[in-house]
């Protein structure tokens, strides 16, 4: 085997090897630099969504809190009326004995 062949034998593999590197190092980077830009995409719009679930949910729960208020001076006006005529009443029996 002359030199030439050697070098031949030895160099193309490890040039190839080399180029393989290279390639998977390239390759690396642009998965890499692509993942972040998905993940970033991802994680704004999942902010957008969860912004406006809050808001959403926030106007449900002022909604709810204004029905709940409303019932519950509807209860206490016709708990004292109640109360009134129940008054009303003992007095009546009082004044029957």
């Amino acid at each position: 085997m002359t030199n030439e062949q050697l070098y031949l034998v030895i160099g193309i593999p490890g040039l190839l090897s080399l180029l393989g590197i290279l390639l998977n190092a390239t390759l690396y980077i642009n998965f890499s630099s692509t993942l972040n830009a998905r993940m970033t995409s991802f994680e704004a719009s999942m902010n957008a969504r969860m912004t406006s679930f809050e808001s959403s949910m926030e106007a449900r729960m002022a909604s709810l809190e204004a029905r709940m208020l409303h019932l519950e001076n509807t209860f206490t006006t016709r708990f004292d009326l109640l109360m009134g005529r129940l008054t009303d009443l003992e007095k009546e029996i009082h004044r029957g004995q």
